[in-house]
């Protein structure tokens, strides 16, 4: 029962930290469409549950590693491993913190009908991690999709008015970008083909909250 608060917080921790690695990588300007994709919260349950995994198997591993003796006779790395191993909340804080970069290394890849595989820990990953990544994908754009049909719909703008929305959009680019940053938002919008791809550009470029501050 000591250890159940460990395995709780192993699993919390590497599901926060798969959620932030997401946020971090590839969804920095649309975190709030992030969150409300099931696919998201069921990749970083799977990182959890591998948390879990490791969790379980921690004490056994260590156990050769600390042997007997006096405190003052180990080495600092086997003092750090009792500390851990006699603390599960630290334990499975750090365990579930680790967890998804741990249980995606990888030695070396090998030719795969598709993609390369990769061979190391990173394996035991391609059950759930490329299929979801996929779903969180699609999720992900369906609503974004659907937010900037929604507020063009709220403006009463269509395609028609595409070179209007343009004008708009670059106008209020925030003057607090580099002149480079300005510069490629800027290409950005010029290369839109409809309103729902300048509205999505400038989602992903600048934010969901400039688009309605800008679009209203």
């Amino acid at each position: 029962m000591q250890a159940l608060p460990g395995y709780a917080l192993a699993l919390l921790a590497a599901y926060a930290f798969t959620i932030l690695d997401l946020w971090a990588t590839l969804y920095q300007r649309t975190f709030g469409f992030l969150i409300r994709c099931p696919a998201a919260h069921l990749l970083a349950l799977m990182y959890g549950l591998c948390a879990l995994l490791m969790l379980f198997a921690f004490d056994p591993l260590i156990a050769p590693l600390i042997g007997g003796g006096s405190a003052d006779e180990k080495a600092a790395v086997t003092r750090a491993l009792v500390l851990l191993h006699n603390n599960p909340w630290l334990k499975g804080l750090l365990v579930g913190a680790a967890a998804n970069g741990l249980v995606n290394i990888k030695f070396f890849s090998v030719p795969g009908p598709k993609d390369p595989i990769p061979i190391g820990l990173q394996t035991l990953t391609l059950p759930f991690d490329p299929p979801l990544n996929r779903v969180l994908v699609t999720q992900h754009f369906l609503r974004l999709v659907s937010f900037c049909d929604a507020r063009l719909a709220a403006i009463r703008r269509t395609d028609a008015d595409l070179p209007v929305l343009k004008d708009q959009a670059k106008k209020n680019i925030p003057s607090s970008y580099s002149s480079d940053d300005q510069a490629v938002i800027q290409v950005a919008f010029d290369s839109a083909t409809s309103a729902r791809n300048l509205l999505r550009a400038g989602v992903e470029r600048l934010g969901s909250q400039w688009v309605q501050s800008t679009f209203k």
